[in-house]
């Protein structure tokens, strides 16, 4: 041990026979700075111990804002881009902290069919404004009437797709977090993505939910601090020949049995 550099050790046997009494001190010293080594040991630890809980706290704080200002965000029209990238940004460290990868992966999902979905809906109006170049003026109105309708059932079911994934996320994360507003979000999203059109107001009403969800997330209490090793004024000390604990007043070891006065 790096300690035992603190002290000047004879190596003469002879000398330790005929020394008796400094062997018996030595033995102390050893004894004592073995104890204080394990103190030190634990003390490092400790301090490591709360500093990565100081950052975990502080991702699931970022984490939480992060998803607030994005579901407000998500919300809100010609801003939904931005506010989705936040919330998805927020579930990957809501997964890493809870360490549950359903809630970023569902949530990934619902953006992947959203997306799906509003490149459907741009595809056939770009289909119903350059296909009538080549369409005879006597079926044009039926054939914009079909792709209308097609439309209309591509969004509608990608929507409802997007929704029940998302769905699955919030209910997750409330889960995990102890959180029910998720829970009332997702479900007030899913019924939303059912009903046509008024729909849309229940789904900007399930993302504020959203957004109150994750400002609400209840921040970790710190671990509390573990019970110190007795020492020897409480009434304790070690063997010095195999390191068990003994009682101060003891006479013999109670582990190996070798006399420790």
């Amino acid at each position: 041990m790096s300690f035992l550099c603190c002290f000047e050790i004879p190596s003469n046997l002879e000398y330790w026979k005929a020394h008796p009494e400094e062997q018996e001190e030595l033995l102390d010293k050893l004894d004592k700075k073995l104890e204080s080594s394990r103190n030190e040991q634990k003390s490092l630890f400790l301090n490591l111990f709360k500093s990565g809980c100081r950052r975990i706290t502080m991702s699931l704080e970022s984490n939480k804002t992060l998803g607030g200002i994005g579901a407000i965000l998500f919300a809100i029209p010609f801003t939904n881009i931005v506010g989705i990238i936040l919330v998805l940004i927020a579930m990957k460290g809501m997964a890493d902290y809870y360490n549950d990868e359903d809630i970023f992966k569902n949530a990934l999902y619902g953006f992947i069919f959203g997306v799906v979905g509003v490149i459907a809906l741009v595809a056939f109006i770009l289909m119903l404004v350059f296909g009538f170049a080549t369409i005879s003026p006597v079926i044009a109105p039926l054939a914009g009437l079909g792709l209308i309708i097609i439309t209309v059932i591509v969004m509608y079911v990608f929507s409802l797709i997007a929704a029940i994934f998302y769905k699955k996320s919030l209910d997750t994360l409330s889960e995990k977090s102890g959180e029910t507003m998720f829970n009332t979000a997702g479900l007030i999203l899913l019924i939303g993505a059912v009903i046509p059109v008024i729909g849309e107001i229940l789904k900007f009403v399930a993302w504020i939910l959203a957004a109150v969800g994750f400002f609400n997330i209840k921040m970790p209490t710190q671990p509390p601090a573990p019970k110190p090793p007795p020492s020897t004024s409480e009434g304790t000390r070690f063997c010095r020949y195999c390191g068990a604990q003994i009682q101060l007043d003891a006479a013999f070891c109670s582990k190996c049995g070798k006399k420790v006065d």
